[in-house]
């Protein structure tokens, strides 16, 4: 009887090797395949230091709040340094994207008017024609995004060398504002493409 069981174990055990063995194989294949998935999803990551991007909001940007406040011009720069454009919003959507990820990552209120920020939108190079800064897209005066009455390029009534050509946005609408004046931003990195050269 005792042969028996003791023939019986070393069955099992070899058995237990095979598995262990392929099981070995299958974990090599798969962290194998798992690093090779990674590596080519690496272009889709968002760059060092931004926050990651939260999927299940349908966030396919990545984006990045600086609250120092800056020059239009000045914001622009350092969201290109930092591998970016100033944020653009190709739609009402992506308006409610980028306000759900910053209640998500730096705390802002989940509803109502948030401090104004700086987007990429600007019609500097023609007035009344509102275009973003690394895109040919139009943003049409009559568009929802908006806020009430804006634009209005209404500095022009008190200041006539300084037009509200570059654009604010407050969680909720937008507004244009003098270029020159500060104010915080948001930057966006499209992760799936190299940043382009705005224009």
């Amino acid at each position: 009887m005792l042969w028996g069981t003791i023939t019986v174990a070393v069955v099992l055990l070899a058995n237990c090797d095979i598995a262990l063995s392929r099981t070995e194989t299958v974990n090599k294949e798969a962290a194998s395949a798992l690093f090779s998935l990674v590596e080519s999803c690496g272009a889709y990551n968002c760059p060092a230091d931004w926050p990651n991007r939260i999927l299940s909001l349908g966030q396919t940007s990545c984006y990045i709040y600086s609250p120092k406040k800056a020059s239009w011009a000045k914001a622009k720069e350092e969201c290109q340094a930092l591998g970016g454009h100033l944020v653009q919003f190709d739609s009402e959507s992506e308006l409610e994207v980028v306000r759900s990820f910053l209640t998500a990552h730096y705390n802002f209120a989940a509803s109502g008017s948030l401090s104004w920020m700086w987007t990429g939108l600007n019609d500097q190079a023609e007035e009344g024609t509102y275009r973003w800064t690394d895109v040919d897209g139009l943003v049409l005066a009559d568009n929802t995004m908006w806020d009430q009455d804006q634009p209005d390029d209404d500095h022009r009534l008190t200041n006539m060398w300084s037009g509200e050509d570059c654009v604010l946005f407050n969680g909720v609408k937008m507004n244009d504002e003098v270029c020159g004046d500060s104010y915080p931003y948001i930057c966006e990195h499209n992760p799936s493409t190299s940043p382009d050269t705005p224009v």
